[in-house]
């Protein structure tokens, strides 16, 4: 009988379609936090450039320093500013 259709197996057809969605959504999600993450840890490596340009005794290697930090943060900020919104 092949107009026999078992209702369990459409239910079970569309509940593989949606967990595959929610699948991709959580990579998706899941790629947002790791690029966050990157940037937490980018931000603190500007700070620490600053700080550590503090215990320079140089001139020259203070501004370095902090030349690094802040082309770094600049770079970060554009970075984060082309990130997604969360509403």
């Amino acid at each position: 009988m092949e107009e026999y259709v078992i209702p369990e197996s459409v239910q079970a057809g569309d509940a593989d379609r949606k967990a595959d969605r929610k699948f991709v959504q959580a990579l998706r999600n899941n790629q947002r936090g790791d690029n966050y993450t990157v940037l937490t840890i980018g931000f603190a490596s500007v700070l620490f450039f600053a700080a550590l340009s503090e215990r320079m005794r140089r001139r020259s290697a203070q501004w370095a320093l902090l030349g690094i930090g802040g082309v770094g943060f600049v770079l970060l900020a554009v970075i984060l500013a082309t990130f997604p919104k969360m509403i």
